[in-house]
């Protein structure tokens, strides 16, 4: 995956470039021949766009050099490009305290805002902007952060300010339709919006069509324009404006899962994520930081799960990324009875490097997995205790599954009763199929009544919860 190309000026910019000399022919090599060398190692990593291999080689740089200004630079953006929002904040937050300029303002202002912390992104980019307003960010970044603080206003004014058709940033138009309908009602926002320019192309004219009430929901949908992020997106603050919670939790919850499966989160995307889950009822299935250090999942790879996998992979991929560097993990698939390890059996690091392998090597399109076979978890279950972790997830659509591979509810539950000695806590997540036995008087879902007997959470994820359904 490479830079975005819009950032690379910036990047460079700020590291500008540096004269590194050739390492020491005789041993030991000295420390500056060493860190010369660990910057340039580091420095092509990052042009390769391998961002776990640059924060590792710069952490070992910056031992060396501490409080290295293009040092910090690098592993601060590699940083947010794996995902460690948090980590790469902490570095802005040395080269601020060194020096403050707008450029180092204007990156962590974006690290803020893919953390979801909208305040302080819209805070660091006034400031940006104070600082050196030939340098002020004139992307979206702070109008979509107002808006999500709920300060239409202040960001229906930044969507004047900043909107400017030729540089493709139409999406402004639709921003500041939201703020005016929140402030004035539909009318005033139709009539406002006819002041800032449109191009005819690509999904923002559907959309203030829909805004504007000239199209329905189903001849957007009809059209067979609704399949991407991006607009889901907008869908989902629309419905939220009208007060339409549960379809815009929906739409929102679409934004997010229809993400490629990689690191990198766009910032529409992002958004939607963090709006989304600001939406949705508290969800205590998964633990917090550094509440669990060893965590097991156990997922559902059987030939039922073909239409459901993308689902269980995309929340998985939710659970892992809130982990903690103290924290382990081992993902365990089943299918046909038998089972398999992600990358390699045992616990696997949470660090970014670590996550990213899982991913990358988890991603559908990589051919390790391939839904096949029947879905009795018991071998992995097994396995999964033998890793004696503090909490073991259970991701699947139907764990008893149907016909000749039906399974016995009392003798599936029997069995990993048996198994799990240590009474360790099982919280099971089902998507999509609601439990054929739930049907029958009396009954209740198979992996409910797991997760009960060891103490553990049930949690059912419908097909309105993944936007496939609006209603």
């Amino acid at each position: 995956m490479k830079t975005q190309l819009w950032l690379w000026p910036l990047v460079l910019l700020l590291c500008g470039s540096i004269v590194v000399g050739q390492p020491a022919s005789e041993e030991p090599e000295s420390t500056e021949a060493q860190a010369a060398r660990l910057y340039k190692e580091g420095e092509d990593h990052f042009n390769e766009g391998e961002y776990p291999e640059t924060v590792e080689v710069f952490d070992r740089f910056l031992a060396l050099e501490p409080g290295h200004r293009e040092g910090l630079i690098y592993r601060a953006f590699a940083h947010s490009e794996t995902g460690s929002h948090a980590r790469a904040i902490a570095d802005y937050n040395q080269l601020i305290q060194m020096k403050d300029e707008a450029s180092t303002r204007k990156l962590r202002g974006y690290a803020h805002f893919y953390a979801g912390r909208f305040k302080e992104c819209a805070q660091d980019l006034e400031k940006c902007a104070e600082l050196d307003p030939a340098k002020a960010d004139t992307s979206s970044y702070l109008p979509m952060s107002l808006y999500h603080l709920g300060e239409y206003e202040r960001a229906a004014r930044q969507c004047v300010l900043l909107h400017n058709p030729a540089k493709n940033n139409n999406h402004l138009v639709l921003i500041h339709f939201l703020c005016n309908m929140r402030l004035h009602g539909k009318d005033v926002a139709t009539q406002k919006a006819l002041t800032l320019p449109i191009g005819t192309k690509g999904e923002v004219p559907v959309l203030m069509e829909l805004f504007q009430e000239k199209i329905t929901l189903d001849e957007l949908e009809g059209a067979g324009r609704v399949s991407v992020y991006y607009i889901q997106y907008f869908v989902g603050l629309w419905h939220e404006a009208h007060g339409r919670k549960e379809q815009a939790r929906a739409a929102l919850a679409m934004a997010f899962r229809s993400l490629p499966y990689d690191l990198k989160i766009p910032e529409v995307a992002r958004a939607a994520f963090v709006h989304q889950w600001l939406l949705r009822e508290p969800r205590p299935l998964y633990p917090p930081r550094y509440y669990r250090k060893a965590i097991v999942y156990v997922i559902d790879a059987s030939g039922s799960t073909v239409d459901t996998l993308p689902f269980i992979m995309a929340e998985l991929k939710f659970s892992m990324n809130g982990l903690s560097e103290q924290q382990m993990a081992s993902v365990i698939f089943f299918q046909d009875g038998r089972y398999f390890e992600a990358v390699a059996p045992g616990y696997k690091s949470m660090t970014s490097r670590s996550r990213t392998r899982l991913f990358r090597w988890m991603d559908l399109e990589s051919g390790n997995v391939v839904p096949k076979g029947s879905g009795d978890p018991r071998a992995a279950m097994k396995r999964a205790f033998e890793l004696e972790p503090d909490l073991i997830f259970i991701l699947s659509d139907n764990l008893t599954g149907r016909g000749r591979n039906e399974i016995n509810q009392k003798t599936l539950r029997d069995d990993i009763a048996r198994m799990n000695v240590d009474k360790r806590k099982i919280n099971t997540i089902q998507f999509l199929d609601v439990d054929p036995l739930v049907g029958l008087q009396g009954w209740k879902s198979t992996m409910e009544l797991i997760a009960t007997d060891s103490g553990g959470l049930h949690k059912y994820v419908s097909p309105r919860d993944l936007g496939l359904k609006s209603e």
